[in-house]
């Protein structure tokens, strides 16, 4: 999926502005989607971690950021590359290529020692969520994350 960030001016502005009608009924889709993939990814629960919202917190699943605690590095590696090999591209944060992973902050003169927060960003993945999937094409996806879940769990058996 392309990167659709910009930088505001008057004419994206408008453009924007002109969406705010739909934005609701979006939000409501997005988070229908979420609800049929945390349903898919419910037998691997304890491999798969999705966090769950904040009581009042209002919410847009337009990504699924999950993670993976048990897993090694070598499991995370292989999860990556397995569901990307069967189409379903997630991204673990926790690498050089990933500009949110706070050790790439090249802008930062000192990066601060933080080993609970890079253990936690290490097991973390982030996959998009296209507005245009269904809850046929989410149960597909959940199914093909359970079964590559499952086979890195065996890695370490």
């Amino acid at each position: 999926c392309a990167n659709n960030s910009l930088r505001m001016n008057n004419v994206s502005g408008a453009m924007i502005v002109a969406q705010m009608g739909v934005l609701p009924a979006r939000v409501d889709h997005w988070n229908a989607m979420g609800d049929v993939i945390m349903e898919a990814l419910e037998p691997v629960s304890d491999l798969i971690v999705v966090p769950k919202g904040e009581p009042g917190a209002g919410e847009c699943f337009d990504h699924c950021v999950f993670s993976t605690p048990t897993f090694s590095q070598e499991q995370r590696d292989f999860f990556t590359k397995e569901c990307k090999a069967l189409g379903v591209d997630v991204k673990p944060f926790g690498t050089p290529e990933n500009a949110r992973f706070f050790k790439n902050w090249k802008f930062m003169n000192s990066i601060p020692d933080m080993p609970h927060t890079e253990s936690i960003v290490r097991h973390a993945f982030d996959m998009k969520v296209p507005f245009n999937f269904t809850a046929a094409d989410w149960e597909h996806v959940g199914a093909i994350m359970c079964d590559v879940a499952r086979k890195a769990d065996e890695l370490k058996q």
